[in-house]
């Protein structure tokens, strides 16, 4: 996902772009400008999400690789097609606006900008998904603050939560049954193995509450990330 909007989605505008770009652009100037600028940005994303298969996730997607071989294609044959029309100066251009987006999908993902979208920690993914499992749940309303402050002490494992959304019709809309039945008033509200609780909690009481016990692994990952070590 990026900006709410997932990768694949992204990278079919981008091919559209460049289609519609290549066949509906009113001359040859401004065609070649348009597929030299969505060209630049498609193979500086796709090379960037292809090292991180590569080197963070240590897997490679067969469609991600194709992907890249058609951004290499069509670059080249840009290339070698508006070489007579002197784009250098357009070519920096849509290089150095092509790095600052690789720069700040980087910053994204490593969570500068929004924890919910970094890297998740071992110990909040096994708690969240321990929850589940325990069928504890988590009542709130997507307007409330506090419900929000709750999700994010998990940070990007927020969406492993047993969360239920009390207010999907909006603030003034009718609540979900779910929460009706359950007489939830007040937001966050956990219900953990028969107890109640009407407040935001910390990972610890939640563990607690809930007799989370994490793996061996799972400790030793948050020990091996901590900054002291």
């Amino acid at each position: 996902m990026f900006l709410g909007v997932p990768i694949v989605a992204w990278g079919w505008g981008v091919y559209l772009a460049i289609t519609g770009s290549a066949l509906f652009a009113k001359s040859n100037i401004t065609r070649s400008r348009l597929v030299v600028f969505f060209v630049t940005i498609g193979l500086a994303v796709s090379l960037y999400l292809n090292a991180i298969s590569l080197w963070v996730i240590e897997a490679m997607c067969a469609y991600c690789l194709a992907s890249l071989g058609v951004m290499i294609s069509i670059f080249v044959l840009n290339w070698r097609s508006a070489a007579r029309l002197e784009f250098g100066s357009w070519r920096l251009g849509s290089s150095v606006i092509a790095g600052l987006l690789i720069a700040f999908m980087h910053l994204n993902y490593a969570g500068v900008f929004s924890p919910s979208a970094g890297p998740e920690d071992p110990y909040l993914r096994e708690l969240a998904a321990h929850l589940t499992n325990a069928e504890a749940k988590f009542y709130g309303a997507y307007w409330c603050p506090h419900c929000q402050e709750q999700k994010l002490v998990f940070g990007s494992s927020a969406k492993r939560l047993p969360y239920v959304e009390c207010s999907p019709n909006g603030q003034k809309g009718p609540r979900a049954t779910a929460c009706v039945v359950q007489n939830i008033q007040n937001y966050p509200t956990w219900v953990i193995g028969g107890r109640r609780v009407d407040r935001v909690l910390s990972a610890a009481q939640l563990a607690s509450y809930s007799g989370f016990q994490p793996p061996p692994t799972t400790v030793d990952e948050k020990i091996n990330a901590s900054p002291t070590n």
